[in-house]
This record gives structure tokens, C-alpha cells and sequence, in this order.
């Protein structure tokens, strides 16, 4: 299944879609036996952090990215394996290309550290009337002044100088060529007797942060580097609450400033806190300096200051960086923090709510899914609705993630005939329901046969029986079906789909599938007595079941399982007479996969079989993501 039936890609392919699986883009021309430097991931055209080198035989290669710490390997594929000696000769190919790829690396980090030292000994101290300054209403804080640009000096733990930034009046940021800034950051404020550390992306971020609350911050530069920032700041100062400060990118696929903050404040025992811009948020608002210009810095002040108020009691006031906290480590708040903070969010709009679910789950050190639970029951008070969808309790204890995707798939087989691997995909699109808050793409999953009595509906009432809050679309109107999916972001299982799917262009439900494929899908619909326009989220994971053939456009977004009729002599287990317990215990392991592996979600990046490219790498990313970290057989099976 993994090879899709199709011919290998030239080695040179093959290395390019490595290089592109880790993030980046690789150069047009990739000369064999040549170093390429080349943009690192999310930078623009001017940079050269990511760098790649293809072996003289063109059959392995080598590349990373210097502001990201990557660094990895790539061996072609090909029909006949490598023998053992060609392996071992790999091995040592790629120990000395890596080592001699490191010294390239120190050497031009050097070279610029001096450069960095001789630019910043003639540069003068900036007044506050520079242009950036005015125009983000902040201070100067020790920045320097070179050739018209803001110059921002980068050191490390130790102090010493590695790097530089220059900011130009009209806000464009360039990095010295080669610097070092992995782990390097920018410091505002004293940290001596600092009882709260703030880290933040970009300079007019954390000074409007330092001039807001007084608090001290370091500035890492970009969202990338808010990790190895947190950890040189957490052994640096082992005993201070690291406070992340992130940009909301909520228009960015994925949102990497909540994401890399979030992955940075877990990996520190950090807290995250994000602005708030109300209700009537401009297009482009992400940072708190974009918060203070709209409501003011006091308002950025109470804002932070109570959140992290929240998580250290003992934490200060704004204005007073010092204070009388002993430093301690954030505190568990308590029950009644706990009740006013629910209740507060439980008063929220969805989209307001959804901006802010991931950072109040780290305050409160729970999944998201514990929090959005909580928040529903608050929306319910006394009024004993019951919840739309039906919530799983995680199993108690660890559990093995292969074994657990192998009851699963064995579920399948014991109740189902089906076509060949449409057990093992069928399992890992299962799986992928639970972790559907940490990826960026849901494929759907479709259930067809050519004609009746395939048994699509017993297939698709096994996949019922795992997924993550199912939710079955009988006695559903399509306008309910949009309220639900924007408040409980349930599984959609919808089963007759023949009935819509391939004889109304014109029903509502297309878009509900069409715009729902990717994080962020959004459909716009007017409602109410006064028709006022709403934004209704459209992404969740969907079955559909329907007999008939697949238009490109469903195609293109699933996987898709096509059923047969049972031939003779074909035998399996009635799901009606199964011990529905046992499944119970198996929903419930699931769910304690995601509890324990959805960290492990986020971060994976998959190397996807040769071939596999565009909508079809979308679509199965995460099915192989999964089938890696579950180990066993499953990265085999995949």
C-alpha cells in the first residue's frame, strides 16, 4: 500500500522529497559531490540556514538546517538491497560528511561572530526616536544603530556575542550571514532577583511585554527558536517561571507562534499566554505589541499579569520586576481559580474560545480535550442538556500503541470482508481522530461500494465503535450539521451520502466536506432574524458512506474504501451478537494514546513513500506519523 503501485523516483527525486518531508525546499540544482545552502524552513529567499549535500554516487546524501539543529541522512532506494558491506560503507559516509559539514558549520559561525563584534563596536546607541520605535510606540532598551537599522547584538548563556539582527525603519528583519542564534536571544530588562522571565518572538513584542509589566524579557527572534531560548533560560535560571509569550498566527496554517510556543513552555514546565484582541480583532493582529496599539499597554499588563497570577500566586505586579516572590515553580491553581476560570471560558464565542483553548489547557495542566469538556459543561449549567457527542474516559494505565492498533484492526476483520491493507488504513484513520487537534489536514474517509448489501453500514458502524466523539448524521439537518461541528468538532459519520453526494451540487453539505479538509476551513453563512454573516468552522474528521463512484474533488481529500459483496463460503462475526464491553475498554485505550502521544503527533514529520506527493501526502501524513510511533509492525503495515 505504501508504494501505491507506481515506479521508484530517480535517486535525485528521492533526496529532494527527503529534504521537503523535513520542511524545507530544496535548491533547483542539486549537483552530486557539491555543498547547496539554500533558504531554512519558513525563511525567506535571502537565507542561507539550510544546507544539503548529495553524495558523488548520487545513491545518499546529507542535508539540515543550521537554524533549526536539523541535521539527518538519506539513502536512495532501490530494487536490489544494500548488502551489509554497502551499508557499513554508508554509515561511514555519512559519520565524515557530518562531521565535516559541523567544522564547515563552526567555521562560518566564527567568521561571523567577529564580524558581529566589529559592527557592534562602532555602532552607537539608538535614541527612541527612530522610526521603527515611533511606529511600534516602544523604547529603545539598549539597542544600537547601523547604517539606518536597529542593530539587535545575540548572545548565548554565557554572554558571548554570536550574531546580529538589523531592523530597518520599515520593520524588514535581517539576520548577520551564518550567525549562530540556536539557543541565542536578546535580553531587555534586568533578570537579577527576576521573580517571572518572559520569552517572545520579536523585539517590539517583548518591549512592549518589558515597558507593560516590568517584567524581564528574552527575545528569541522567531518561533523556531522559543525552545532552545526556553532551555537556555530554564539552566540558566533553574528556579524562575518561564513565562512564553506568543504570537497568535492564527491565519498561518497551523499557527507555529501558539504551537512553537506551547512545544517550548511543556519542554520547560512553562507557561504560555497569548493576546487577547476582543471581539472586533483586526485581520492582521498577532503579537501584544498589536494588542497594546488597539487597547492600550495597561491592558497588556493586567492581561499577562493575571494569567500568570493565576499559575504563581506569588508571582508580582506589573511595574515591580522584582517583588517579594521566592521564585518558585508555577502552582496548580486552585479549585475555586479553576471553577472562575472555566466559567470565563465557557462565556466565550467559539472562535474567541478556540484562539485561546491550548494555552488555558497548559494553565490548567490538562489535554485540550479535558478542558473542552469542561468548558461544554459549563455552557450546559443546570439545564441537564446532554453533551451532542459521546466523551471517553482514558484508560488508566499506559498503554502499548501496536497493541492497541492491532485490536482494532483485529475488530475489523472478525466483523467485516474487506479489501486488501483496508484494515490497516482504515485503523490508523481511526487513530488519526484522536490527535486531530495537533495536525493541519483531515482526510476523509470513504466508505463506497458499487452496489447494495457490500456492508458499508456494518463497516462504518465498526469505525463508529473507535473514533474519537462519533457522531451519526440520522435526524441531522444539514444547518445543525454546521452548529455542531463548529462546538463539538465531532467525527461525522455520514452514512446514505448516494442520497446528496452524487445528485445535488447545490446541497450545503459539499461545502461542509470541500472547505473541512484543512485546518482553518471556514464556510461563511447568514443567520438569525437579521441574516448576520457567521463563520463557521468546517474541520473535523468525516466518514461517508454512499454507493457509486468517487468525484475527483472527494477523491482527491480521502481514503477511500471500496467494498464488494460477500462471495460464498465467506464467513464473520455479526457486530450485532459482539461484547460491545470490550470495544468500550478498546475506546478507551485510544484515548489514552492521545493523552500520551499527542506531543509525539505534533512534532512528527514522516518520511512518506517515493510517489506519494501533493494532496495524497496531505491525506496520508498523519496515517503514517501514527504507524511510526506505534512501532511493532505498523511502520511495516503502513
Amino acid at each position: 500500500m505504501a508504494q501505491w503501485g507506481k515506479p521508484m523516483n530517480s535517486p535525485i527525486d528521492q533526496f529532494r522529497d527527503a529534504i521537503r518531508c523535513a520542511g524545507l525546499i530544496p535548491p533547483d540544482m542539486i549537483e552530486p559531490g557539491k555543498f547547496h545552502k539554500f533558504a531554512g524552513e519558513g525563511k525567506g529567499i535571502r537565507n542561507t540556514a539550510a544546507w544539503c549535500k548529495l553524495f558523488p554516487d548520487g545513491m545518499g546524501g546529507i542535508y539540515g538546517d543550521y537554524s533549526t539543529g536539523l541535521s539527518d541522512d538519506w539513502q536512495a532506494k532501490r530494487e536490489k538491497p544494500f548488502s551489509a558491506i554497502e551499508r557499513e560503507a554508508f554509515k561511514r559516509q555519512v559519520a565524515e560528511e557530518h562531521k565535516q559539514a559541523k567544522a564547515d558549520q563552526n567555521e562560518r559561525q566564527a567568521e561571523a561572530a567577529s564580524k558581529a563584534a566589529a559592527i557592534l563596536s562602532t555602532a552607537p546607541l539608538v535614541t527612541d526616536d527612530h522610526a521603527y520605535l515611533v511606529r511600534k510606540g516602544i523604547k529603545a532598551h539598549g539597542a544600537r544603530l547601523h547604517n539606518g537599522r536597529l542593530v539587535l547584538p545575540i548572545h548565548d548563556t554565557d554572554g558571548a556575542l554570536h550574531s546580529l539582527q538589523f531592523i530597518g525603519p520599515d520593520g524588514d528583519k535581517r539576520f548577520l550571514p551564518d550567525g549562530r542564534k540556536k539557543g541565542c536571544y536578546f535580553i531587555i530588562g534586568e533578570t537579577k532577583g527576576a521573580s517571572v522571565i518572559c520569552i517572545a518572538e520579536g523585539y517590539a513584542t517583548g518591549a512592549t511585554i518589558h515597558e507593560a509589566t516590568g517584567y524581564p524579557v528574552a527575545i528569541a527572534f522567531d518561533a523556531g527558536n522559543l525552545s532552545p531560548v526556553a532551555k537556555s533560560m530554564r539552566e540558566k535560571f533553574p528556579d524562575l517561571p518561564l513565562i512564553l509569550c506568543a504570537d497568535d498566527d492564527v491565519a498561518t496554517e497551523g499557527n507555529p507562534g501558539i504551537a512553537k510556543a506551547t512545544e517550548a513552555a511543556r519542554s520547560v514546565g512553562g507557561l504560555v499566554v497569548m493576546p487577547n484582541f476582543g471581539a472586533d480583532r483586526p485581520d492582521n493582529a498577532t503579537d501584544f505589541n498589536d494588542m497594546a496599539a488597539l487597547h492600550g499597554m495597561e491592558s497588556v499588563a493586567r492581561f499577562i499579569a493575571g494569567l500568570i497570577e493565576l499559575a504563581t500566586p506569588e508571582a508580582v505586579t506589573p511595574g515591580d520586576p522584582q517583588g517579594s516572590a521566592s521564585g518558585s515553580p508555577a502552582k496548580l491553581l486552585s479549585e475555586a481559580e479553576e471553577a472562575d476560570l472555566i466559567k470565563k471560558l465557557s462565556g466565550m464565542k467559539p472562535l474567541e474560545y478556540d484562539r485561546v483553548r491550548i494555552a488555558n489547557a497548559e494553565l490548567l495542566r490538562v489535554r485540550p480535550a479535558v478542558l473542552d469538556a469542561q468548558v461544554k459543561s459549563a455552557k450546559k449549567g443546570n439545564s441537564g442538556e446532554q453533551s451532542l457527542v459521546e466523551q471517553t474516559e482514558p484508560h488508566p494505565h499506559p498503554v502499548n500503541p501496536a497493541e492497541v492498533l492491532n485490536e482494532v484492526r483485529a475488530a475489523f476483520n472478525r466483523h467485516a470482508i474487506l479489501p486488501a491493507h483496508a484494515d490497516v488504513a482504515m485503523t490508523l484513520w481511526i487513530a488519526f481522530t484522536w490527535f486531530i487537534d495537533v495536525v493541519h489536514f483531515a482526510p476523509l474517509l470513504v466508505i463506497r461500494s458499487p452496489e447494495s448489501e457490500c456492508g458499508k453500514t456494518t463497516v462504518k458502524d465498526i469505525v463508529g465503535l473507535f473514533v474519537r466523539r462519533p457522531l451519526p448524521n440520522e435526524g441531522v439537518t444539514t444547518a445543525a450539521l454546521f452548529r455542531v461541528v463548529e462546538q463539538e468538532q465531532p467525527t461525522l459519520l455520514l452514512d446514505d451520502a448516494d442520497s446528496w453526494l452524487l445528485c445535488d451540487p447545490n446541497d450545503d453539505r459539499h461545502s461542509l466536506i470541500n472547505s473541512g479538509h484543512k485546518r482553518g476551513g471556514r464556510v461563511l453563512r447568514c443567520v438569525g432574524d437579521h441574516h448576520e454573516l457567521k463563520a463557521f468552522s468546517t474541520f473535523c474528521a468525516k466518514v461517508i458512506v454512499f454507493i457509486g463512484k468517487s468525484k475527483d474533488t472527494l477523491h482527491n481529500r480521502s481514503i477511500e474504501i471500496v467494498l464488494r459483496r460477500k462471495m460464498a463460503g465467506e464467513r464473520v462475526q455479526a457486530l450485532r451478537y459482539a461484547d460491545r464491553s470490550n470495544y468500550d475498554l478498546l475506546r478507551a485505550k485510544l484515548a489514552r494514546m492521545e493523552a500520551d502521544y499527542l506531543p509525539a503527533v505534533a512534532k512528527a514529520k514522516p518520511v512518506l513513500p517515493a510517489g506519494l506527493e501533493n494532496r495524497a501526502a496531505d491525506n496520508w501524513g498523519v496515517l503514517f506519523a501514527i504507524a511510526d510511533i506505534a512501532g511493532g509492525a505498523w511502520p511495516e503495515l503502513a
